[in-house]
C-alpha cells in the first residue's frame, strides 16, 4: 500500500515525465513551424516572381513612396474620377468588367490595397486611416485629380468613409455596395454634405448594363 507521501512523489515524477514531454512536442512544434514558415516564405518569393513574369500588372505600379501600388483605370478624363475601393481580399481583376461598362460614361480606376494583387506589401496591421491615406498618396502621385465619386464594397466601404473625412473637399458622392450599415454614416464638418448611395452589387450591375 503506497502512503500519502508516495502517491506525492509519484504524481510529481509523473508531471514531471508530462511537462518534459510537452516541452519536447512544442519545441518540434516550433521546429516544424519555423521550417515550414522559411520553405513556404522561399517558396512565396520565388512564385511572387514568376507571376509577375507570366501575368504582368494590367495596369500601373505607382510608386507612394518607397512602395508600390498597382492603379487600373479606364475611361477618358472627365468632370469626377470614379474610384473603386474593393472588399477584403479582393483585387482589380473582380472588377475589369465593372471597369469597361462604367467608362463609357466616365473616367473609372480601381487599384489592388497593399499585398493584393500586384501591390507590394508593406508590414505590420493598417487601419482604415491608413489604407485611406495609401489611397489619397496613390492618386496624388498618380496625378489623378478630384473631385472623386468613391465606390466602397463591402469592407471597402469603410475605407471611402474615412477617405471622406478626411479629404472632404475631394469627394463629391459615395456609393456603398453591400457595405455594413455602420460604414453608411458619414462625418459632416458643417461645410458641406457628400452624396451617399447604398447598393446592392446586383444594382451596380444593373446600372452599367444600362449605360
Amino acid at each position: 500500500m503506497i502512503s500519502c507521501r508516495g502517491w506525492q512523489e509519484w504524481w510529481r515524477e509523473r508531471m514531471d515525465g508530462l511537462l518534459y514531454l510537452a516541452l519536447r512536442v512544442l519545441a518540434v512544434l516550433i521546429a516544424g513551424i519555423g521550417l515550414c514558415a522559411l520553405s513556404g516564405a522561399t517558396y512565396q518569393h520565388f512564385s511572387n516572381m514568376s507571376d509577375q513574369k507570366r501575368y504582368p500588372p494590367p495596369g500601373r505600379l505607382i510608386d507612394i513612396g518607397g512602395r508600390r501600388l498597382h492603379l487600373l483605370c479606364a475611361g477618358k478624363i472627365s468632370d469626377h474620377t470614379v474610384i473603386i475601393e474593393a472588399g477584403s481580399g479582393n483585387d482589380v481583376t473582380l472588377w475589369q468588367g465593372i471597369l469597361g461598362r462604367v467608362s463609357r460614361f466616365t473616367r473609372v480606376c480601381a487599384y489592388d490595397r497593399a499585398g493584393l494583387g500586384w501591390s507590394d506589401p508593406v508590414s505590420g496591421p493598417r487601419s482604415f486611416d491608413d489604407r485611406a491615406r495609401d489611397l489619397h498618396s496613390l492618386l496624388q502621385h498618380a496625378d489623378i485629380a478630384g473631385p472623386y465619386i468613391l465606390v466602397g464594397h463591402s469592407y471597402g466601404g469603410y475605407v471611402v468613409r474615412r477617405f471622406a473625412a478626411a479629404y472632404p473637399q475631394s469627394v463629391a458622392g459615395i456609393i456603398l455596395i453591400d457595405s455594413p450599415r455602420l460604414a453608411s454614416r458619414l462625418p459632416y464638418d458643417g461645410s458641406r454634405s457628400i452624396g451617399l448611395i447604398p447598393l446592392s452589387q446586383g444594382d451596380l450591375h444593373e446600372l452599367a448594363e444600362t449605360n
